[in-house]
């Protein structure tokens, strides 16, 4: 399943740069022609923890000193055990494989598929992505995406570099459904819409309609029935009862 690291370079494709293949790293790293971001550690081609802590505060220091503020070097304890990341030879596909060789463990998408999408005419990046379903789970293709890129690459008999990568799109991790509805809660989930004449309007007459939702007493603040209710009030008025007590008894039902 998996042949080495991938850098995390979200953030700078997501300002709209495009992720550039690298044949050493055998990874897609962060564009280098972006304005007010400089891409550091892995998603600069740096291999190793140690390597990227020393080319982070190196980094970072320059970025310190270009704003004015003062910075010494950072000093980094030895790290013991150090795994190298990068594979000596990228492995994309075992040879001679028998059975399904699973790209995206979680929609089930197997390297035959990717070489379907090809032979189908959907080997453009895009359209394989919706063909196969591969990184369309919840990892977003985190797991998958440089995989299932090479797998592409070599159906078509091109390199990953040709074949590219999807749009980077924001979030790169969860977001509950709550942040992104903010104030959306309570009086404010579905505001009533109110017309310049509204308030006079309501003065003036003791029932109000609002599009496609019925009869709304001025005192419902918004609720409304459905049409139907109206010859309810209609057939109410001949019983000697008001507008009023007769939504009233609507609106409780």
């Amino acid at each position: 399943m998996s042949g080495g690291f991938t850098p995390i370079i979200s953030l700078a494709c997501h300002r709209g740069g495009k992720p550039e293949w690298s044949d050493a790293a055998s990874a897609f790293l962060a564009p280098s022609n972006l304005s007010g971001l400089v891409p550091t550690g892995a998603s600069a081609g740096i291999s190793g923890l140690s390597a990227c802590l020393e080319d982070g505060s190196l980094k970072g220091n320059l970025a310190a000193s270009a704003l004015g503020f003062a910075s010494g070097p950072a000093t980094f304890d030895a790290i013991s055990g150090e795994m190298s990341p990068r594979p000596s030879n990228a492995l994309w596909l075992i040879p001679n494989i028998k059975g399904k060789a699973f790209v995206d463990y979680q929609n089930d998408v197997h390297s035959k598929d990717i070489n379907a999408a090809a032979q189908e005419g959907y080997g453009h990046v895009e359209l394989a992505k919706r063909y196969t379903t591969n990184g369309m789970a919840t990892d977003q293709g985190k797991l998958s995406n440089v995989n299932a890129t090479a797998l592409l690459a070599n159906a078509r008999g091109l390199s990953p570099a040709q074949v590219g990568t999807t749009t980077f799109r924001p979030f790169y991790t969860p977001v509950s459904f709550g942040a992104l509805a903010g104030a959306s809660h309570g009086k404010h989930f579905q505001p009533v819409r109110k017309s310049p004449s509204t308030n006079g309007r309501r003065r003036t007459m003791p029932l109000s309609l609002r599009p496609g939702c019925g009869t709304a007493h001025p005192g419902s603040r918004g609720r409304a029935k459905p049409p139907g209710a109206r010859a309810w009030i209609g057939r109410s008025r001949m019983s000697g009862q008001t507008p009023e007590s007769a939504m009233s008894r609507c609106l409780a039902r």
